[in-house]
């Protein structure tokens, strides 16, 4: 009976080591399934992001037509241009213009291309130039010290035009039609102009 109450006591202390064994691991897990580190979350309010926008308009360009040209004669077309987009902008411009009669060239000069800057006319080519060449809003009227317009701001700008006095006779009831083209550019360093305009 002695043999028997001694592994009696044997089978309990193993009994006793295994639930200790078991409680220790599952305090282990326990303890390490509630260990934590501090951490901290923030978010910012939302940030709306809009881009701008680039425009400029043409507005009342006088006349429509003359008639009746003579050689050394000069005419005057005024337009006035506004930036409508939402940022300042730079500008450049070219006259563009042929005669009916295809075979007739020249016979028409650019005497000046000027804006209205600060009640005062800046001249926008440095020397007169024929038809087709182009012209920066600058003090130069070179693509250097450009001028920017800003947001609704208007410039009024006017092209004179000579004929020439020395034009022959082929000239003579003769149809020249002509345009002003603008362009206009973001002003921060490295924008482009459009390619084409």
């Amino acid at each position: 009976m002695l043999v028997a109450v001694l592994e009696e006591r044997v089978a309990m202390k193993r009994r006793l080591l295994k639930a200790i064994g078991i409680v220790f691991c599952l305090g282990l897990v326990l303890t390490g399934g509630v260990m934590a580190y501090f951490t901290s979350k923030a978010t910012t309010q939302q940030v709306v992001v809009g881009t701008g926008s680039l425009a400029i308009t043409i507005d009342e360009t006088t006349p429509l037509q003359f008639d009746n040209l003579l050689p050394g004669e000069e005419k005057i077309i005024s337009w006035t241009v506004t930036n409508t987009g939402s940022t300042p902008v730079n500008i450049k411009g070219k006259i563009q213009g042929l005669w009916e009669d295809e075979a007739l060239t020249g016979g028409l000069l650019a005497t000046s291309v000027e804006a209205q800057v600060v009640g005062e006319w800046l001249s926008l080519l440095s020397v007169p130039t024929g038809i087709n060449q182009e012209f920066f809003f600058s003090s130069t009227g070179q693509e250097n010290a450009l001028i920017s317009l800003a947001k609704a701001e208007s410039l009024p700008m006017r092209l004179k035009l000579q004929f020439d006095s020395q034009a022959p006779d082929e000239y003579q009831n003769q149809t020249y039609n002509l345009s002003v083209h603008l362009a206009a550019k973001q002003t921060n360093a490295g924008a482009n102009w459009p390619e084409s305009y």
